[in-house]
């Protein structure tokens, strides 16, 4: 999988249905859903909402789409004043991965890079990338 252009959709396991050497197990939709592949990683260096360069939900949205609910906005940024109490309007949202939701599809990745990247031009490359895992048992 190559996610910078195509995630592995929910919906679909033909891969598993067709790897001639059985690399790919054929495995049901149903447990495919949970089959961890890698976890996304969001790189707070140039995701624009964690840089405070952008507003942007491309990875949340997906992520949501697809049903996983794996990454989600959470404050950060915050100042504090000189007691140590949060500052209204200083706190940003910005993406965060639960890596117990995530298995890793690269829905994220392939919608951040498509828009991101080759449409608007704003990165150089995908804030959120999917790094690959030990393989899991399936059930």
């Amino acid at each position: 999988m190559k996610a910078d252009w195509a995630g592995c959709e929910v919906s679909c396991n033909n891969c598993g249905q067709v790897c001639p050497t059985g690399a790919i197990l054929p495995i049901p939709l149903s447990i495919k859903k949970s089959t961890r592949i890698g976890l996304a990683i969001v790189n707070t260096k140039t995701c624009l909402p964690h840089a405070q360069t952008g507003e942007c939900q491309l990875c949340v949205d997906e992520c949501t789409a697809a049903g996983y609910n794996a990454i989600e906005f959470i404050g950060v940024g915050t100042q504090a004043d000189a007691a140590g109490n949060p500052i209204e309007g200083t706190t940003h949202y910005a993406p965060s991965v639960i890596a117990d939701r995530c298995v890793g599809c690269g829905l994220c990745q392939s919608r951040c890079f498509a828009v991101n990247v080759k449409d608007k031009k704003v990165l150089q490359a995908s804030a959120i990338i999917i790094e690959a895992g030990a393989a899991e048992k399936t059930a």
